[in-house]
């Protein structure tokens, strides 16, 4: 004696196939044939009290996709797919999906704040942001600071187990000197106390991070996804590692007066390397 209705257990099925895209009459259709075996449409469609037409259209769409076989013979019979290899299936084609959505989403995100820069303020919360930048990255960190690496240490022993390069450049001498990244640092500016503090981070080519602030003063910040921001920094980055480089290969500092521009970066610059050498604090020996 065959039901005219499903039972709970069989609701509770059906409604979980909905959210996988299958029609309420597909999802019937499939449970009654996992729960009774193989059977013809017309079988189906009183078992169902359900009108032909609407169970023949939903048993074409279940063949389509491969959730029911038909069976040769007169009339033709339709047999259900095995639960865990559809349910197999289904899983593999959502996680397709959301890997899809994630990348599309992700772009969209970064076409959409494209333009924008996010400001924070308090060196904590930028080493923090710093460090959130640091753990997301999956190629390469570009990382420019006077702050010292130790702040980051533990997000980029993470980020190099990834496989992530990591490329720094400092003008104080390196507080973790023992991390498995490329670190170069150039002592001629370390003279016991920077003018600034200074935070300068690149990742993937992708996300900027300046921040930084005067001794005493507010430490600020900015991150962004801007393109020019992005290669601004990054081109200012290789530049002092190329200009250090340059130096050890020729052994002599290559801006000396006959290249400077006597500009108010200049000019300032060298009042405070004045004001700190004549204070008794002399640049280290290398």
């Amino acid at each position: 004696m065959s039901r005219n209705q499903n039972s709970p257990e069989d609701n509770s099925v059906i409604k979980q196939l909905e959210k996988f895209d299958f029609t309420s009459m597909e999802a019937k259709v499939y449970v009654t044939l996992v729960a009774s075996g193989p059977m013809n449409g017309s079988r189906i469609a009183k078992h169902l009290n359900a009108s032909r037409s609407s169970v023949y259209s939903a048993l074409n769409n279940l063949f389509a996709r491969g959730a029911v076989f038909m069976i040769a013979g007169e009339p033709t019979e339709y047999s259900a797919e095995s639960p865990d290899v559809l349910i197999d299936r289904l899983e593999k084609e959502y996680l397709s999906a959301i890997a899809e959505l994630r990348d599309e989403i992700r772009k969209t995100a970064m076409d959409s704040h494209a333009e924008h820069y996010w400001n924070v303020s308090g060196e904590d919360t930028c080493i923090r942001k710093a460090r959130d930048l640091i753990e997301g990255a999956r190629k390469e960190i570009l990382l420019h600071t006077n702050t010292g690496l130790a702040p980051f240490e533990d997000s980029i022993r993470q980020a190099v187990k990834r496989g992530v390069r990591i490329i720094s450049f400092g003008f104080v001498t390196p507080d973790v000197p023992d991390l498995p990244i490329e670190q170069f640092y150039d002592p001629k500016f370390d003279f016991g106390k920077t003018l600034d503090r200074r935070i300068m981070l690149v990742c993937d080519l992708r996300t900027v991070l300046i921040a930084g602030g005067y001794h005493g003063g507010t430490f600020l910040g900015t991150f962004s996804h801007n393109p020019l921001l992005v290669g601004l920094v990054s081109e200012h980055i290789h530049h002092d590692i190329y200009l250090y480089k340059l130096e050890q290969k020729f052994g002599k500092d290559l801006v000396d007066p006959s290249v400077q521009i006597q500009s108010l970066q200049e000019q300032a610059f060298k009042r405070w390397a004045d004001e700190v050498k004549s204070s008794g604090s002399e640049p280290p020996t290398t």
